[in-house]
């Protein structure tokens, strides 16, 4: 590396010396603020200790890489060198309340393991910004366990116990310059590339999740990967103790910002060929019985595809309501759940006595995210959901295209209620697309998929003829259910309640009315210009086992426009 200091000292960097490639860093007025209380509080403790070393502000890590990138960061990590954050947090509180600034509540983070806190932290709201305040620390770690012995340390050791070095870099409060005490992170974060300040293999048998970390990282600035991380990874002893070492939370954390990221596809691609994916998607529950899962390419293509299909001019014709960043992710994460689709687990239910109860049926790929990744019961059921609903639009898709005629209005309303059901409601498209990307992973050559999704323009779903034919037959689904204007059928309500239908038929509330309240839906969808006197009349006949009422003035829906379609082969 060039030597470019101009500093303090062989590892700080002014702010006009940085790497061509680099943004300069430049405070917000809400920054220099925020870091001019924090010099004098630091002043402020010196004064009271006049015969200790002076306290040395820092931040360190995510917003100093950021910045140097030319993006905002609200998240700021102080590092504290002969104080812990706690106290110097309480010193910051009270310099506030003195000149009557705002702050928010001081928080104490206790050491918790279990979520990756190794020392008490304290963090606040200021000025705008979330501040965490910590010490300097060195780590030394026990062979089983990830969670290390913390105690103080200096600028270089804290740089390097962490996990990668443009996440090393730190910004001197006191100097304005930036330091880089690996000597690494600075040509790295200029460069593009993802290495370990320390060798590869000695920081993944520290710390196994930051195997994770470094495919999170990778993918989501597009960064290349050093070639000592790629050799340490394979080691079968590193898988060992990602087994031993990690709680399945800190996974769910890691592979939850992947689906996030630019590139979700490459996180999944590094999954697998890192050999990791069984590792990430495990149930860890002895309870579980199942069959294996299919090769776990399927969850490659399938991104791969979906990443296509996101891009592709067919989506605005699929694109489901107010379509964003969370509904992407989802679809992400399904897709690395492709493996699981039409697995089944049995689940083995206990008595208090500990004998066998039952065997409860379950969604395999749905318990991954909500047990082997411990992610939300939210993100579980539309992981699940998806997975489970692939087939129903399949059966749909091939019906409606081998005989468009035979799908009346009410066979169209009950399937985009079966889609729209709870949790997706009028996110029901999403099943659609998933539909979509889930035949064509099944289909697609699997060396396309190791092509970077964007350098294949147009996508397939402009350009292959058996795709371009395939994404129509969805395209003519959906414009056929809008003809029908049974967009919105998932949140239809039929002209009676089920008190109502009791009264009509003088009968008592009970499962009987579901199974009225079920029949009325159907016929008015079939029936759509029926009035609530015409309900009434259909209900009684129902009931009586009489010949349906139909709607005198019911006009059937306009025919369905046909398109044509390119129909070619894969070349």
């Amino acid at each position: 590396m060039a030597d470019i200091s101009t500093g303090s000292g062989p590892h700080s960097f002014s702010l006009d010396k940085l790497p061509s490639q680099l943004h300069r860093i430049h405070l917000t007025e809400a920054e220099e603020k925020l870091f001019d209380v924090l010099i004098q509080c630091a002043e402020r403790v010196s004064d009271h200790f006049p015969g200790h070393r002076p306290v040395m502000l820092r931040v360190a890590g995510g917003w100093v890489r950021d910045k140097l990138l030319g993006k905002d960061s609200e998240d700021i990590d102080i590092a504290i060198d002969t104080m812990k954050g706690e106290p110097f947090a309480a010193m910051v509180h009270a310099h506030m309340e003195k000149h009557h600034l705002p702050m928010g509540h001081v928080t104490t983070i206790q050491i918790n393991p279990e979520k990756s806190k190794h020392l008490e932290t304290a963090n606040a709201k200021v000025f705008g910004y979330l501040v965490d305040f910590v010490h300097l620390r060195t780590e030394t770690y026990l062979e089983d366990t990830r969670n290390p012995q913390v105690d103080f340390g200096t600028p270089l050791e804290d740089a390097l116990r962490r996990d990668i070095t443009i996440n090393a870099l730190f910004y001197n409060l006191h100097t304005k310059e930036v330091e880089d005490f690996t000597g690494k992170g600075l040509d790295d974060l200029a460069t593009g590339h993802v290495r370990t300040p320390l060798p590869a293999y000695q920081t993944f048998v520290d710390d196994p999740l930051r195997v994770l970390r470094v495919i999170r990282f990778a993918t989501r600035f597009g960064y290349t990967v050093d070639e000592d991380i790629l050799n340490a990874i394979t080691k079968e002893d590193i898988k060992l103790s990602f087994q031993r070492k990690i709680t399945r939370e800190r996974i769910g954390v890691e592979f939850n910002k992947m689906m996030k990221s630019q590139d979700p596809v490459r996180a999944i691609r590094m999954l697998n060929h890192f050999r990791f994916y069984d590792l990430v998607f495990a149930i860890p529950n002895s309870e579980i019985e199942s069959a294996a899962h299919s090769e776990e390419t399927v969850a490659l293509h399938a991104a791969w595809a979906m990443d296509q299909l996101l891009r592709s001019t067919v989506f605005s014709k699929l694109e489901p309501p107010e379509f964003d960043k969370d509904d992407r992710r989802i679809l992400f994460m399904t897709c690395a759940m492709a493996p699981f689709v039409g697995i089944k687990g049995v689940e083995l239910c206990w008595n208090r006595d500990k004998t066998q109860s039952a065997k409860k049926v379950i969604s395999l790929g749905r318990e991954v995210i909500a047990r082997g990744v411990k992610l939300s019961a939210l993100d579980a059921d539309k992981v699940g959901a998806l997975l489970e609903l692939s087939e129903t639009v399949d059966s749909m898709i091939q019906q409606y295209s081998e005989h468009a005629e035979g799908v009346d209005r009410c066979t169209l309303g009950m399937f985009v209620r079966s889609l729209g059901a709870r949790p997706l409601f009028n996110k029901w498209k999403l099943a659609m697309l998933y539909s979509l990307v889930l035949n064509v992973a099944r289909d697609m050559h699997p060396r396309l998929a190791d092509r970077p999704s964007v350098s294949v323009t147009p996508t397939i779903f402009d350009s292959f003829p058996r795709y371009v034919d395939l994404a129509n037959q969805y395209v003519q689904l959906i414009d056929r259910i809008h003809q029908l204007d049974l967009q919105s059928a998932h949140d239809f309500r039929p002209a009676l309640n089920g008190k109502e239908i009791a009264q009509i038929l003088g009968i008592k509330p009970g499962p009987s009315i579901g199974e009225y309240l079920n029949s009325l839906v159907r016929w008015q969808l079939g029936h759509p210009c029926a009035n609530r006197a015409e309900c009434v009349g259909y209900v009684k006949q129902l009931q009586s086992g009489k010949p349906e009422v139909v709607p005198d003035d019911c006009h059937k829906p306009p025919p369905r426009k046909k398109r044509e379609t390119e129909a070619g082969r894969l070349t």
